[in-house]
């Protein structure tokens, strides 16, 4: 993060790609800013990647089908909605439980 210009191109065009409707338009403005400042649209520099840590709880097991799933509390947007469902089975995870045997 050593260009100011070029993280807020890349962070403003990708939330404005978050709306599906206005992602073509994002992609256009990214492409036209990119250019301006003399960054290719395709190289390393010009990706997005995501800033937030990683807060993860390894090894989730659902008590239901037992799936075993590291949960990402930072970047699933399941679990940052408040739903804790398995992936395979939809079931609840059991929240005591997990964060029991996290701690111990």
């Amino acid at each position: 993060m050593n260009n100011g210009t070029l993280e807020f191109i890349k962070f403003t065009c990708e939330v404005l790609g978050l709306d599906s409707s206005l992602k073509p338009s994002a992609l256009i403005l990214k492409r036209n800013l990119l250019r301006m400042i003399k960054v290719r649209e395709f190289s390393e520099e010009a990706q997005f990647k995501n800033p937030s840590l990683i807060l993860a709880i390894p090894d989730v097991i659902c008590e239901f089908c037992m799936n075993i799933k590291d949960l990402d509390l930072a970047r699933d947007s399941n679990i940052s909605q408040g739903n804790w469902n398995c992936e395979m089975c939809n079931h609840n995870y059991n929240k005591v439980n997990t964060f029991y045997f996290m701690h111990n």
